[in-house]
C-alpha cells in the first residue's frame, strides 16, 4: 500500500485483514481435515508472509513523520500480532519491530514539540503575568506550579514574575509525556522500564528542543535588555518547575519519586546554561543601547553657551537605564552588578572618546561646561 496516501492506515488494515483471512482459512482446513494442510507448511507460509509484512511496515515507517500516524500503526500491528498469535504462529518479530518504532516515534514527537515551543516563545509578550482576580490565580495554580503564589489577602490585580509563555510551555511538556505514554501502552513494559523511558524522553525534550530554543532566543538580536531580563526570570521558573514535572511523571507510572533517580537534573544544568547566556546578553545589549543614545549627542565644541541642564540625549539614556536597573532585582546580585558596572564604564569611555575626538579643534568653555553638567548628571 502507498505510504503517502491519506488512507494509509486503512490500506494497511485491509492488507493485514487479507493475510489474517488467508491464515484463518488455512488453520480451519488444518483442524477439520487430514492431509490437506500440514502444520509445518503453515508455518513456512507464515515465515514467507512475515518477511513481506515486516518489509512493508518498515517502508511505511520510513515515510512517517507524524506521531499520530505512527501511533495508529502501532495499534494496528498489536491487533494484527494478537490475532496471528491466536492462530498459533510466532509473532515475536512483529513485537520487536514495535520497540524499534518507539525511538522513531520519539523523534517525531520531539520535532512536533520543538515547533510548539518555538511558536509559544515567538508569540510571548515578555512581560509579567497579571492576575485580575483570585479565581484567575486558582486556575493558574492548577496548570502550573507557582513558586510564589499570591495569598488570599493579596490585592488583585497581582503580578507574577514570569511571562505567559511559562505556563504554556509547562502544559506542553505534560502533553508530550502523555503522548509518549500512549505509544508505550500494550508494549508490556515493566513499571520501571516505562518510568525510565518517560524520564529519558522528557529529559531529551528539555535539553535539546526547549533549551535549544531558549539559547537561540537569548542570542537573538531583536530582543532588547528588558526582554532578556524577563527571559532570564522565565528560565529560572522553568528550572524550579522540574521537581513538579518529576512528580507528574511518577503519578502516571506509579513509581514513587524516592524510588527513582532523577534524570531531570541534567535538564536543570542545561537551563542554567541558557539563563547564563541570557544574562550575558543583557550586558552586551545594554552597551549597544548606550552607543545608540551617545550617537545622538551634539556638543557645540567651538561655541554656544551651556543650556544650564543636562543634554536631552543623556536624560533619555539615564531614564532608560533606570527602568532597566529597576528589574535587576530579578537577576543574581553578581550578574546585576557586573552589567551595571559594564554599562557605566562604557558610558564613561564613550563620553571621554567624544571629548578626545574634539580635542583637535578649538574647545569653548561653554561646551566643556555642558559636558561637565552631563557628567554630574551621570554621577
Amino acid at each position: 500500500p502507498p505510504c503517502s496516501s491519506t488512507q494509509t492506515l486503512d490500506s494497511y488494515r485491509k492488507y493485514f485483514n487479507q493475510i489474517v483471512g488467508f491464515f484463518v482459512v488455512e488453520e480451519r482446513v488444518l483442524c477439520c481435515t487430514r492431509g490437506l494442510v500440514e502444520r509445518l507448511h503453515l508455518l513456512e507460509l507464515w515465515d514467507s508472509a512475515l518477511t513481506r509484512v515486516l518489509a512493508a511496515v518498515r517502508t511505511l515507517a520510513t515515510c512517517c513523520s507524524e506521531p499520530e500516524l505512527l501511533r495508529g500503526l502501532k495499534e494496528l500491528l498489536i491487533s494484527y500480532a494478537d490475532t496471528m498469535q491466536g492462530l498459533g504462529v510466532p509473532v515475536q518479530q512483529l513485537l520487536s519491530l514495535l520497540h524499534d518504532f518507539r525511538a522513531q516515534y520519539g523523534e517525531a514527537l520531539h520535532a512536533k514539540w520543538a515547533t510548539a515551543f518555538q511558536t509559544i516563545l515567538d508569540g510571548d509578550s515578555y512581560s509579567p503575568v497579571n492576575l485580575a482576580s483570585e479565581e484567575e490565580c486558582a486556575r493558574l495554580v492548577i496548570a502550573f506550579p507557582l513558586s510564589s503564589i499570591p495569598t488570599v489577602s493579596s490585592v488583585f490585580p497581582a503580578s507574577l514574575p514570569f511571562s505567559p509563555a511559562i505556563p504554556a510551555i509547562y502544559t506542553q511538556v505534560q502533553e508530550f509525556v502523555k503522548a509518549c505514554l500512549q505509544f508505550s501502552e500494550d508494549l508490556h513494559l515493566s513499571t520501571t522500564e516505562l518510568d525510565d523511558m518517560l524520564r529519558r524522553s522528557t529529559n531529551q525534550l528539555l535539553t535539546r528542543a526547549l533549551a535549544g530554543s531558549l539559547m537561540e532566543l537569548a542570542t537573538r538580536p531583536s530582543l532588547g535588555p528588558l526582554q532578556l531580563v524577563q527571559l532570564s526570570v522565565n528560565i529560572g521558573e522553568l528550572e524550579q518547575s522540574l521537581p513538579s514535572l518529576t512528580d507528574f511523571i511518577s503519578g502516571l507510572t506509579g513509581m514513587a519519586t524516592s524510588a527513582t533517580h532523577n534524570t531531570l537534573l541534567y535538564a536543570s544544568d542545561t537551563f542554567r546554561d541558557a539563563r547564563r547566556l541570557a544574562e550575558e546578553s543583557v550586558e552586551s545589549r545594554l552597551v549597544g543601547k548606550v552607543d545608540e543614545f551617545v550617537s545622538l549627542a551634539e556638543y557645540a565644541w567651538a561655541g554656544e553657551e551651556p543650556t544650564g541642564r543636562a543634554s536631552s540625549y543623556l536624560l533619555d539614556l539615564l531614564t532608560f537605564l533606570r527602568s532597566i536597573f529597576s528589574l535587576f532585582s530579578c537577576l543574581p546580585r553578581a550578574v546585576a552588578k557586573a552589567a551595571c558596572m559594564a554599562c557605566c564604564k562604557h558610558l564613561a569611555a564613550s563620553l571621554l572618546s567624544l571629548l578626545l575626538g574634539a580635542s583637535g579643534s578649538r574647545l569653548s568653555a561653554g561646551a566643556l561646561q555642558q559636558l561637565s553638567l552631563d557628567l554630574m548628571q551621570c554621577e
